[in-house]
């Protein structure tokens, strides 16, 4: 149940400690970029993943991620302390419910 669900587990520990939204989500970010290059690489050496094959899909992904940051930090400057850590505690929680749900194979 735990596998995929780190991320969850661990902005809702930090979410804890009264950090300013720009900690927050510089630390959460950080993390994330920490642990997502060395799983891509263990899997592009162990041959389990081949970049090359999968190029239009890295490409979009890429894209995704780019607006994503374009469109999110326009909203990040728009909500005060209060909504950005509701809207943490909003999306956390509907991350654990979903993983719930995976692990009870519905």
């Amino acid at each position: 149940m735990f596998i995929g669900a780190g991320g969850i587990i661990i902005a809702a520990l930090m979410q804890q400690q009264g950090w300013r939204k720009e900690e927050f989500a510089a630390t959460t970010a950080g993390l994330a970029v920490g642990h997502h290059i060395p799983r891509f690489t263990a899997f592009m050496l162990s041959g389990q993943f081949n970049p090359l094959d999968h190029l239009w899909l890295l490409a979009a992904m890429w894209l995704a991620g780019w607006l994503g940051i374009k469109v999110g930090y326009r909203l990040f400057q728009r909500l005060d302390a209060r909504g950005f850590y509701l809207a943490v505690k909003l999306i956390i929680s509907a991350l654990c419910a979903y993983q719930l749900w995976q692990s009870m194979g519905v």
